[in-house]
């Protein structure tokens, strides 16, 4: 009796186990999302190296470049994704968007800690694709289980005996003759 217990546990936890397909388009599709983060951070780094070693001016006028450069990348980012249907790269062009925003207003807001400003909002993003990846993980991970399971299977079928059962059961009234009696008294 055990035995047949662990053998059925053991199938289950077979059946749930990622093919080697979906493994690879997750870790894909996670990479892809850390080598932005990282990117992030480090463009964030170099802002925060130029901004304490520059004076002001300078450093105001690299930000303004910097944003400038980033909105370049945006648009052309919209327009590609635009042209191919693609929403991933639709999403990447939004988070490029407000990453070229905050770069715009990064030197306007603290004027005099712009460094400490720009190394959290460079810690922000990074936290934004690490909680990016955990979701793009266990949502890709509950798609393939979901495709895998029969449950779909099982209610369509129990749905449609429900309906099945439901019909006749309403022929079946259709079919009965009705009572008539005698009409019930109106009290005026």
């Amino acid at each position: 009796m055990k035995k047949k217990e662990l053998e059925k546990l053991d199938k289950l936890n077979e059946e749930k186990k990622l093919t080697k397909e979906v493994k690879e388009k997750i870790t894909k599709k996670v990479l892809n999302n850390f080598l932005i983060a990282v990117d992030i951070l480090l463009f964030f780094i170099i802002l925060m190296i130029i901004a304490s070693n520059l004076n002001k001016e300078l450093t105001i006028l690299i930000y303004k470049i910097s944003s400038v450069i980033l909105l370049i990348f945006t648009l052309a980012l919209f327009e590609i994704a635009y042209k191919k249907d693609n929403d991933v790269l639709c999403i990447h062009g939004i988070e490029m968007l407000s990453l070229s925003i905050i770069t715009l207003l990064t030197p306007y807001i603290f004027i005099d800690k712009t460094g400490i400003f720009t190394s959290m909002v460079g810690v922000y993003y990074t936290a934004y694709y690490i909680l990016k990846n955990l979701v793009i993980y266990k949502k890709e991970k509950n798609n393939y289980l979901r495709e895998k399971s029969d449950i779909k299977e099982i209610i369509k079928k129990e749905s449609q005996d429900k309906l099945a059962q439901e019909q006749y059961i309403q022929r079946e009234d259709e079919r009965k003759p009705k009572k008539r009696g005698r009409p019930k008294k109106v009290n005026h």
